[in-house]
C-alpha cells in the first residue's frame, strides 16, 4: 500500500479474513483514504483521492490496515498538501532564504512536479511595501488603484488586473499602525521564487504561487486566490473535451491555480499560524517553464454581467481591457 504520493501504484492480493463485494467507488474512496493517508497534524494534509478502479471482489483487513485486489487491479493519485511554519517574516527579508531553512528544519525536499505556494503579504514585506496608518487610508487605497468604486464596506478597487476590495491592502499580521501593499509584479516574483527554487534542488518542473484570500457575492467566508503563479499551465481549458456521456463541454475552464491557492490556505490560515508557505506533491497540472497571461474574462463574456450595474460595468471595463 505505501509508495510516494503521486504516483501510480497496484494493490496486489494479500491473505485477508473480510471480502466484500465493493458496488460504491465512494464507499472504497472512504476507506483508502482512512487507511493508508492519514496525515499528521496541520502540517500533513491529503486533499483529495482520484481513483481509477476495475475490480469484482475489493478485500479489506481493518485489522492491519491493508485492501487487496481479487484478479484486477487499481491505480491512485493523492494530492498532498504540507504547511511550512516559519519565524515571523519580516520587511526587506529574503522569502526563498526564509523558505529553505524551514523546509530543513521541517525535514521537507521539495520533488519533481510539486507545487509551492507562497502567501502573498511575505513577497510584499520582501519588496518594503509596508506603510504606515494615521487617517490617510483612503489616499493610499486611490494611490493603489487602477479604477474605484465606493461600496458599503469600502472600496472596489482595480489592482494589477483583478478586482480586489480595497487594492488589496492588508493591516492583519503587521505591526499596529501599519498596513501591507500588495506585492509589485506577482506574476514576476513568482518567476524568480521558481527559478532560484529550481536550481537550489535541482529540478526541471517546479511551480510556484503567489496566494492571497478573497470572497465571493452572497458566499460566507474568504478563499484563496492566485494573484501570480509560474511553472504550469494555471487554467485548465476542458472545451471539447467529452463528458461521461459523450457530450462535449462549450465553457468550461477549470481554475487549477485558484483552486490549488484554496486548498493550500487550508493550512495556511489567516490568523496566528505563521505558515506563510505550503509544498503540494500530486497536482494534475501541466507544467510549463514560460509566462502566461493572466486570464480575464472580456466583460460580456462573464457569467454575471446581466447582473451589473452600469456603475459597476463602467468601473470593471478597466480591468479587460
Amino acid at each position: 500500500m505505501s509508495g510516494p504520493v503521486g504516483q501510480e501504484r497496484t494493490i496486489t492480493e494479500q491473505n485477508t479474513e473480510t471480502i466484500e463485494k465493493v458496488h460504491s467507488l465512494h464507499v472504497f474512496c472512504y476507506a483508502f483514504c482512512g487507511s493508508n493517508f492519514q496525515g499528521s497534524g496541520i502540517q500533513r494534509y491529503v486533499y483529495t483521492v482520484n481513483i481509477n478502479v476495475s475490480y469484482q471482489y475489493i478485500k479489506i483487513d481493518q485489522k492491519s490496515q491493508s485492501i487487496a485486489m481479487d484478479i484486477y487491479s487499481i491505480t491512485c493519485i493523492a494530492l498532498e498538501i504540507k504547511g511550512v511554519k516559519t519565524r515571523v517574516v519580516k520587511e526587506k527579508d529574503d522569502v526563498v532564504e526564509i523558505l529553505l531553512q524551514s523546509l530543513k528544519r521541517q525535514k521537507i525536499v521539495l520533488k519533481e512536479k510539486d507545487i509551492v505556494v507562497v502567501a502573498s503579504k511575505i513577497v510584499a514585506l520582501s519588496q518594503g511595501r509596508l506603510v504606515k496608518i494615521n487617517g490617510n487610508l483612503k489616499k493610499i487605497i486611490e494611490s493603489q488603484s487602477e479604477s474605484l468604486l465606493k461600496t458599503g464596506f469600502g472600496y472596489f478597487t482595480i489592482t494589477d488586473g483583478n478586482i480586489t476590495a480595497n487594492a488589496g491592502i492588508d493591516r492583519s499580521n503587521v505591526p499596529r499602525g501599519t498596513a501591507i501593499l500588495w506585492p509589485k509584479d506577482p506574476y514576476g516574483e513568482a518567476a524568480k521564487i521558481q527559478a532560484r527554487l529550481r536550481a537550489h534542488f535541482g529540478l526541471k518542473n517546479l511551480g510556484v504561487i503567489i496566494e492571497d484570500s478573497a470572497c465571493e457575492p452572497l458566499r460566507v467566508g474568504v478563499h484563496g486566490m492566485s494573484i501570480g503563479h509560474f511553472g504550469f499551465k494555471g487554467i485548465d481549458d476542458c472545451r471539447g473535451k467529452k463528458d461521461i456521456y459523450g457530450k462535449k463541454f462549450k465553457v468550461t475552464r477549470r481554475a487549477m491555480a485558484d483552486s490549488l491557492a484554496t486548498a493550500a490556505l487550508i493550512l495556511m490560515g489567516e490568523t496566528d499560524e505563521r505558515v506563510p508557505f505550503a509544498v503540494i506533491t500530486g497536482a494534475p497540472v501541466s507544467f510549463i517553464n514560460k509566462h502566461e497571461r493572466k486570464a480575464v474574462l472580456r466583460l460580456k463574456s462573464d457569467l454575471f454581467y446581466g447582473m451589473y450595474s452600469d456603475e459597476f460595468i463602467k468601473f470593471a471595463s478597466k480591468c479587460t481591457k
